[in-house]
């Protein structure tokens, strides 16, 4: 952070919830020192002349945002922007973050990602558990790698499949998937281990008790500009929606990227109507009106979007894919596997109104409830030896 994607806010949000726990776990997060040369490309108008400054930065918005300080300590280490992968990457050794004295347990958030080029200590013998995260669908990604030739990107990706196994199995006595909208890996389970901030418990809770109709806005997208994560998919559905119906969707359409500037000009060559609003937080009170979120993607693992969208009480409609089983049991979720049935889901989205949510569905979106879930998940019976 202020890098605000998924992968950055939810380990902050873990660790702050981790140390608010009944048992009063002492929690250091250790997130990566980016030198002020590589900072634009991921940190927006943020800039930090040294650590300390980024640390009060991620306080403050943790404050901000979860209402309390997170009592938490938050650690270094150096790394380095790789634009070619779009990945931030240690060079040094994550282990030394931690004195040797504090080395218990480790949660490896992307653990294939953070082992890519590992060079130091072997976590195995460095702590005495090793849970790792999975977040990102790295397949997808390389999947249709615009730096790789297409003819090679199939190899390309069953490459870093490999490296994915070869690297958690190393140094992982755990691995827990978030979805299985990624691959398999070794020592593994399933289990939707995250939570959305209280702000958007709190403005479902406000809008269950409101009068009806308790939307004044339609549909809105929400998410980084690049056509793979999920823009392509809207534009084609879009299209086959307005060819069905006879209407265009007034959608408005909230972030930016690096392919911002070709989706635009394809969505106004189509002349599909779209409204592009830029950047914004989810949480921002202008958002709090819409009452449909449309989410297209297949390349999330568990969209975050969605599950704030769910908790805001608003109708989600999705693709029905592994990255949304956990979304099917909230009855705002609409789901979908071709473009006639996105149509049918929207138009009766856009049309109904959306039903308030039960404290038992919404606290299954809170973070108390995803930590639980994740002591759950992580549990085995006894801590395997490194062989094992």
């Amino acid at each position: 952070m202020p890098w605000m994607t998924g992968t950055a806010v939810n380990p902050m949000l873990r660790a702050a919830h981790l140390a608010r726990t009944k048992e009063n776990h002492r929690v250091t997060l250790c997130v990566p020192w980016v030198p002020l040369k590589d900072q634009p490309a991921i940190f927006a108008q943020h800039r930090f002349e040294e650590p300390q400054e980024q640390e009060r930065s991620m306080r403050r918005w943790a404050r901000d945002n979860l209402g309390f300080w997170p009592k938490i300590a938050i650690k270094f280490y150096d790394a380095r922007y790789w634009p070619s992968i779009g990945s931030i990457i240690s060079t040094g050794d994550l282990t030394k973050c931690i004195p040797e004295a504090e080395r218990d347990v480790a949660i490896l958030e992307e653990p294939e990602h953070l082992n890519w080029f590992h060079s130091g200590e072997d976590w195995l013998t460095t702590f005495k558990y090793v849970v790792g995260i999975v977040h990102t669908d790295y397949l997808t990604y390389r999947r249709s790698d615009p730096h790789i030739w297409a003819l090679l990107r199939p190899s390309w990706a069953y490459g870093w499949q490999l490296l994915n196994t070869w690297v958690t199995r190393a140094y992982c006595h755990h691995v827990i998937k978030l979805s299985d909208a990624v691959q398999e890996f070794p020592k593994a389970v399933t289990c939707n281990v995250h939570g959305v901030r209280d702000k958007f418990l709190e403005v479902g809770r406000s809008k269950a008790n409101a009068v009806v109709p308790r939307f004044e806005k339609g549909a809105y997208y929400i998410g980084k500009a690049l056509w793979a994560k999920g823009y392509r998919q809207l534009v084609d559905n879009l299209k086959e929606h307005r060819r069905i119906t006879g209407e265009t969707v007034a959608l408005d359409v909230y972030g930016t990227g690096p392919d911002l500037e070709s989706i635009v000009e394809e969505v106004t060559r189509e002349k599909l109507g779209w409204n592009f609003k830029g950047a914004i937080d989810h949480a921002d009170p202008s958002l709090w009106e819409y009452k449909v979120l449309v989410n297209p993607s297949l390349s999330d693992v568990v969209c975050t979007t969605s599950a704030e969208a769910l908790a805001m009480g608003k109708f989600v409609v999705c693709a029905r894919h592994p990255s949304n089983v956990f979304f099917e049991r909230f009855s705002s979720t609409f789901t979908y596997t071709n473009a006639a049935e996105f149509s049918l889901s929207l138009q009766h989205a856009l049309a109904a109104e959306p039903p308030p949510m039960s404290a038992d569905m919404i606290r299954e979106l809170s973070w108390e409830a995803a930590t639980e879930r994740l002591f759950t998940a992580a549990k085995v019976e006894a801590v395997p030896s490194k062989r094992q």
